[in-house]
């Protein structure tokens, strides 16, 4: 089955996007403290997680309206992709790769509210991209 295709798929997706974001949160704070991301990378991590649980918010309470017809992505597989996501945020290798990776669930999040689904694919893709991950 296609993913985001029903409320409850849409659901699903918000919840994880919104873990995300808590985690990125808490390993933001444990990086300022251990001193591998610097006050500016915090505050630009800040920036995009706070905007993370702003479309998660969205997503939950407009699931209905963001159901996507079309996306070439089974929901099994966009949970897995954002469940690795999860993972690997979870551990700052670099700033630069923690932020970015921030960047591209974000840019996710925005695609799923458009509910167009080759704007979620390519979006897809690029995190599939930072976890190593096929789509």
């Amino acid at each position: 089955m296609n993913g985001l295709s029903n409320e409850n798929q849409v659901i699903e997706i918000a919840d994880l996007l919104s873990a995300i974001a808590d985690r990125a949160m808490e390993t933001t704070l444990a990086g300022i403290k251990a001193g591998k991301i610097s006050q500016k990378q915090a505050q630009e991590a800040i920036s995009h997680i706070q905007q993370l649980s702003l479309l998660s918010g969205g997503l939950l309470t407009q699931a209905v309206k963001s159901i996507v017809k079309g996306l070439k992505i089974s929901q099994a597989k966009l949970t897995e992709l954002i469940d690795k996501a999860k993972k690997r945020i979870a551990v700052i290798e670099t700033a630069a790769k923690f932020i970015d990776l921030l960047v591209d669930v974000l840019a996710f999040a925005a695609a799923a509210m458009t509910g167009k689904p080759d704007t979620i694919f390519a979006a897809a893709l690029e995190i599939g991209k930072d976890v190593g991950l096929e789509i």
